[in-house]
């Protein structure tokens, strides 16, 4: 039977009709789905979701316009999958804490790579039981009293250096791009108090910033379209974070933990990992089908969840801190209270003394500045799976099973319900007398519940002692080309930032 070339042509034309045809369908199968739970929802693309038209606008942003835009619930559309933004302290509550059992699991991620595929976030309940309850001890106060002396060390030698740095250029470093020189400072502070390392030499900063460097993020159109069309994917690179550099990781601590035989080893994060090695056998860890992997990327874990994040923080608080209205004296108030902190210590110390950690827990001037900054760029963005239907009463529709829950934590701290000028860097928010008034869960930087953040603890001490001592020992100084400009799109839960630059001089 032969065909003449407009027959062949009007075939191929159905054909790719068709395929055109199943692609929509494919695309906007779910659409629909949230608005009749009948929350407000944001408008969606064509084909591509809610978040397709803002993929250049920094996610943080991007989340605080969608609920001043749409109020503190309500449902995306992220490519074809339906999700719920939650920015409601009271569902917040309920979702994280009380009922909690509602929603114990989390969005599966394949980081491709099976180190990366442990992270403990998107481990099965059972497993994530056995890590959660090996990891949790690590940041008790008596860990932390353990790591609070190689903690100022190391900060000493990481300030020792920038002093030598500020008098070569004759008193004033310029152009310091603070957040960068804070993230190897804090490298080498994780790596000597949590895994007894000394190490100056720039390789492990380097691991980190490649691992935060997915080659997916140079396809940011391909990676938004992939939202609707998972399959992409498959031929993109890592989206999440750079596997060389983790198995690079990986391969230093088979070699700590091969090494490691001295019965008086120091107890650090080697020595946790030993003792599960030692159970990997036992039939509970066999049948919540724990591995090698599973636990060293724990020590993985706890070596690269804080630095950038921590650095960040600190870089925006100077920033607000040196360009809020002066009828604050906010600089003024936080030099004064500083300087009260040293004022029993004694003066032969030098750099090495220190207030102790319960005088630094009283800082209240610092801490509000602290968590202040903290509810402006918190850590990471929460999402909890709905395991079994679950009613919001508040808001009178029905949470169906599988459906993924997000609590955008940039939007979230930033409720213009729950915070005054929610927008503006206020530290005298969280100073006594004011902070009582908050609603409990209006800051949710690390999390609610069983699932929060366990570093919290050690993030909290990290920041006080690293902030005591840069403003003790600093000033900071704006330039022409000091500000905030935040990336997009960044890896996993980092948030990608230009430099953050300043002048450094010395306090006198």
């Amino acid at each position: 039977m032969e065909f003449d070339s407009m027959t062949i042509c009007g075939l191929v034309l159905a054909v790719v009709i068709c395929i055109i045809s199943l692609l929509i369908l494919y695309a906007r199968w779910n659409y629909g789905f949230l608005e009749s739970l009948g929350i407000p929802v944001a408008e969606p693309h064509f084909i591509f979701g809610s978040l397709f038209s803002t993929r250049f606008t920094p996610i943080g942003y991007r989340d605080v316009d969608l609920m001043k835009k749409y109020g503190p619930l309500f449902g995306v559309y992220a490519g074809r999958q339906p999700k719920i933004y939650v920015c409601d302290p009271d569902i917040l509550r309920l979702i994280m804490v009380k009922d909690a059992s509602f929603f114990d699991a989390k969005v599966a991620l394949d980081f491709g790579d099976r180190f990366l595929n442990e992270m403990p976030d998107y481990l099965s309940n059972d497993k994530w039981k056995i890590v959660r309850g090996f990891t949790s001890p690590a940041f008790s106060g008596a860990k932390l009293r353990i790591m609070n002396y190689p903690m100022k060390k190391s900060l000493v030698e990481w300030g020792t250096r920038l002093k030598s740095s500020i008098n070569t250029g004759g008193g004033r470093l310029e152009k310091c791009a603070l957040d960068d020189l804070l993230f190897d400072g804090l490298t080498e502070l994780t790596l000597n108090c949590m895994f007894s390392i000394q190490d100056n030499s720039g390789k492990f900063p380097r691991i980190l910033k490649n691992l935060a460097t997915p080659k997916a993020l140079e396809y940011p159109n391909i990676k938004a379209i992939a939202s609707s069309f998972p399959i992409l994917l498959k031929f993109l690179p890592p989206a999440q974070l750079s596997p060389e550099p983790a198995q690079e990781f990986l391969r230093i601590i088979e070699d700590l933990v091969a090494s490691r035989t001295a019965p008086n080893s120091p107890p650090d994060v080697i020595d946790l990992c030993i003792e599960q090695l030692k159970k990997i056998n036992t039939p509970e860890f066999r049948k919540a089908k724990m591995t090698k992997e599973t636990i060293l990327f724990q020590a993985f874990n706890f070596f690269f969840s804080g630095q950038d994040e921590t650095a960040l923080l600190i870089s925006a608080m100077i920033y607000h801190i040196l360009t809020s209205p002066a009828e604050l004296r906010i600089e003024q108030k936080l030099y004064e209270e500083i300087d009260r902190l040293w004022e029993d210590l004694e003066d032969n110390g030098g750099d090495n003394q220190f207030p102790s950690r319960e005088k630094l827990a009283q800082s209240d001037f610092l801490q509000a500045n602290i968590y202040e900054a903290l509810r402006l760029y918190p850590f990471f963005t929460a999402e909890r799976v709905c395991t079994k239907s679950w009613f919001c009463e508040k808001y009178n529709f029905t949470v169906p099973k599988g459906m993924t829950i997000t609590a955008p934590l940039w939007a979230a701290n930033r409720n213009p319900e729950q915070f005054e000028n929610a927008d503006n860097f206020d530290p005298e928010r969280f100073l006594p007398g004011r902070k009582e008034n908050l609603h409990t869960y209006a800051l949710s930087s690390f999390g609610h519940g069983p699932r929060n953040c366990t570093g919290k603890p050690l993030a909290m001490e990290v920041l006080r002692v690293v902030c005591a001592y840069i403003f003790k020992n600093f000033r900071f100084h704006l330039r022409p080309d000091s500000q905030l400009i935040f990336h997009p799109d960044g890896p996993w839960v980092f948030i990608k930032h230009e430099p953050i630059y300043f002048d450094v001089t010395l306090r006198e």
